[in-house]
């Protein structure tokens, strides 16, 4: 009899912990900042990129990297001219280490595609690879150097000048100054 009762509100307790127990939970206070953009100039410095980037918070610990690249080669001697390109790429971070979603350490993989052009030819490129970076928060601004690694191939086997750093294994560098919302 004392076994029937014990065994009732067993069930009772058990099913109201699941009642009001809540579908997720994260042991991370939520960053209050969901929207940063950021600019880079130490990238331009080693690879003559200039490149810009948007971030939008998914989750307490993700976020949704866009960014967008322009690449100035100079002219050389071989009559080929100044080659530019036009690049467009994302990354998909986790922040870890006790971070939350934009601000702390975080690691993304990352793709790349590039629209070169020179006055001999156009080409187009693609880099897949990953980042690491760490963003430190002064108020609204930010700063973030970033390190990173990419794989580049091009389809027509052929390289214009100015396009042999990113293709093969590179790295990348960068420093972005931002602001936070």
């Amino acid at each position: 009899m004392k076994t029937g009762r014990f065994a009732s509100f067993s069930f009772i307790l058990l099913f109201s912990v699941l009642l009001v127990m809540p579908r997720s939970g994260y042991s991370q206070r939520a960053s209050s900042r969901n929207n940063g953009i950021a600019v880079d100039f130490v990238d331009f410095l080693v690879f003559n990129t200039f490149s810009g980037q948007y971030e939008v918070k998914l989750t307490p610990t993700s976020s949704l990297l866009l960014r967008a690249e322009y690449v100035i080669k100079s002219a050389t001697t071989s009559g080929t001219g100044s080659t530019t390109a036009f690049g467009f790429g994302g990354a998909y971070r986790f922040y870890i280490i006790d971070s939350r979603a934009l601000s702390g350490f975080n690691v993304a993989p990352a793709a790349d595609v590039f629209f070169f052009k020179n006055l001999i030819r156009n080409n187009i490129l693609f880099s897949i690879g990953g980042d690491g970076a760490y963003k430190f928060f002064f108020d609204q601004f930010t700063v973030e150097p970033t390190i990173g690694v990419r794989f580049g191939i091009t389809p027509g086997g052929q390289l214009p000048e100015g396009e042999s750093s990113f293709t093969g294994i590179y790295p990348v560098v960068a420093v972005y100054l931002g602001y936070a919302w």
